[in-house]
């Protein structure tokens, strides 16, 4: 099968992969693709590296594809023979159970590949949080599964152009179960609780308080900041574009560095273009809303129904307040209360693991709240 290709194999995974487009839809759950386990002696992927096998993105309307990856193996290249041969040792499978019915076959081994053995470990993590928020809706799953997901280091420093082909194959990363279903000293997440949904033309606006003591004069330690929203809405058959297929699609939008809650709330529900607005630029997205206002030209984080994009600041020009817009906006459903269901999550992570983040922004929330209830008692 490869005697013919005359491009190396990361070019011919780019060029010649199945790809997402054709069979994937806006409202999967998730899509779960291989990467490449570890090393062997003969040729193969860099470990972490999408595997051979996988599909990749982008998907319908651009759509980020796959959603997250897993470890489920790759092909090992012999160059030695001719035809060239492919096979899997065990330095390129990953662990797995094995039937012990008929001994005597060992509890687990290392002796096949695919995507068939990565689906379930992402299956776990969203286990583990249905246990965790039985009351939520499925979109609580897919938010914390994406805002958990990480790429791999090798991928953190490359060039753009080298960036877009780790989206394409990647998505947003391997998630993590600790990071999904667990706040540390140096990172917090916050979501939204139970079963949320928006209507068309309608915009919620979600508020965190963020501590002075974050935000001093001169710290210079680096703040990642994450936002993940995930929904669904009715679909039909027809999938001309994103608004046709959905009876309702949403958004999401952040305040700028520096911009109040009250400048952020009027620039929102004026459509944002024609509103004077306080603030000192907006946030350095990695994505973005739009194809030319992220780090990654080309891109928008909004084509989809899971939509993660992630910044880091220094953190003396966190906001004082850091706001978030849930916006729907009408599809296919001329039904004024046509609504979608959907789940927000937010993370702030002190990278270098210098900053105390859990502690302020969780007492931070509670005075707010409090403060909240005590002027509309009043």
């Amino acid at each position: 099968m490869l005697e013919g290709l005359n491009h190396p194999l990361p070019q011919v995974h780019r060029e010649c992969c199945r790809s997402h487009r054709s069979r994937s839809t806006p409202g999967r759950l998730s899509s779960f693709d291989s990467r490449c386990q570890a090393h062997s002696p003969e040729e193969h992927r860099a470990p972490g590296g999408p595997s051979m096998f996988s599909a990749s993105g982008f998907g319908i309307w651009s759509t980020i594809k796959p959603d997250v990856v897993e470890f489920g193996g790759n092909y090992s290249v012999n160059n030695q023979t001719e035809p060239v041969s492919l096979s899997f040792p065990v330095e390129v499978c990953p662990p797995l159970v094995r039937a012990t019915r008929f001994p005597p076959s060992p509890e687990w081994d290392r002796d096949l590949i695919g995507t068939s053995f990565a689906a379930p470990k992402v299956a776990h993590i969203a286990a583990a949080l249905q246990s965790l928020f039985p009351e939520d809706s499925a979109q609580t799953c897919r938010a914390l599964i994406a805002q958990s997901a990480r790429w791999p280091s090798w991928a953190q420093h490359l060039s753009e152009d080298k960036l877009i082909a780790v989206l394409r194959t990647l998505g947003f990363g391997v998630p993590s179960l600790e990071r999904a279903t667990q706040n540390d000293e140096f990172r917090v997440t916050l979501k939204t609780s139970g079963r949320q949904t928006v209507r068309a033309r309608e915009a919620l606006v979600y508020e965190v308080a963020v501590p002075d003591s974050l935000r001093a004069p001169g710290l210079n330690s680096r703040i990642l900041i994450e936002v993940t929203l995930a929904y669904a809405a009715r679909p039909r058959r027809t999938r001309r574009n994103l608004r046709g297929y959905l009876s309702t699609w949403v958004d999401w939008k952040s305040s700028r560095l520096g911009e109040s809650a009250q400048s952020f709330v009027n620039r929102i529900l004026h459509d944002q273009q024609d509103v004077e607005a306080d603030g000192e630029g907006s946030i350095p997205w990695v994505i973005g809303e739009r194809i030319d206002n992220g780090y990654l030209p080309g891109i928008r984080r909004n084509a989809g129904t899971l939509q993660k994009d992630w910044a880091v600041v220094s953190a003396y020009q966190l906001p004082s307040s850091f706001c978030v817009a849930v916006v729907g906006h009408p599809g296919w459903d001329k039904d004024p209360n046509a609504s979608a269901t959907y789940s927000l999550a937010v993370s702030f992570e002190s990278l270098e693991r210098d900053v105390s983040i859990y502690e302020p922004i969780r007492i931070q929330q509670e005075i707010a709240v409090d403060a909240y209830v005590g002027a509309g008692g009043a």
